[in-house]
């Protein structure tokens, strides 16, 4: 019945933009059982993305994660459920760069320092993070520690690798779309 009552509030939330359900954690954490959504601001030309944190009982509060930052949006949780990463601008006009953001103390951290854009992180268990950089045109996956260190490209194609998600057995699914060579 519980379950039942759950999927209800999560299939609710999604028509709002659900992106990620925090998970619960061996610990008491004062984010267990909330949702991350995405609000969509403006309907321009260049959007305003905004990370809100929400209770299910009490929709009407919700905490925004993105103060600071001038447009977030796809965020990934850790598998611990204690941080949170997103893409993320500082100011309008830089390019998307990858974020942390601890949900206990709300602090947030750039993980990603690149002048193309850094989009679409995913959280790996061995503590690193999986994201796509790319100017647009073509983009590829790269793979850092969580604090920004030693990042490395995993990819090496012509086209867009993007959207990246990791499965159950440890592999990296993602979206590639491919380019005709010839130009």
């Amino acid at each position: 019945m519980y379950m039942k009552k759950y999927l209800k509030q999560a299939a609710w939330a999604g028509l709002f933009g659900l992106i990620a359900l925090l998970g619960v954690a061996c610990e008491q954490l004062p984010h267990e059982g909330k949702l991350i959504l995405v609000s969509k601001e403006r309907q321009t030309e260049n959007p305003v993305y905004s990370l809100l944190m929400v209770d299910p009982g009490q929709t009407n509060k919700a905490k925004l994660l993105s103060e600071g930052f001038a447009s977030a949006k796809s965020p990934s949780l850790s598998h611990d459920g204690k941080t949170l990463y997103f893409q993320a601008k500082k100011e309008v006009g830089e390019p998307w760069q990858i974020w942390g953001m601890d949900l206990k103390k709300q602090r947030a951290w750039k993980v990603s320092e690149d002048d193309k854009d850094c989009c679409f992180p995913v959280s790996l268990p061995n503590e690193t993070v999986v994201y796509s950089v790319g100017d647009g045109e073509k983009s590829e996956l790269w793979v850092s520690k969580n604090d920004g260190c030693c990042p490395q490209q995993l990819s090496f194609n012509l086209g867009q690798n993007t959207h990246g998600n990791l499965l159950r057995e440890g592999r990296i699914l993602f979206v590639n779309k491919g380019s005709d060579p010839g130009k």
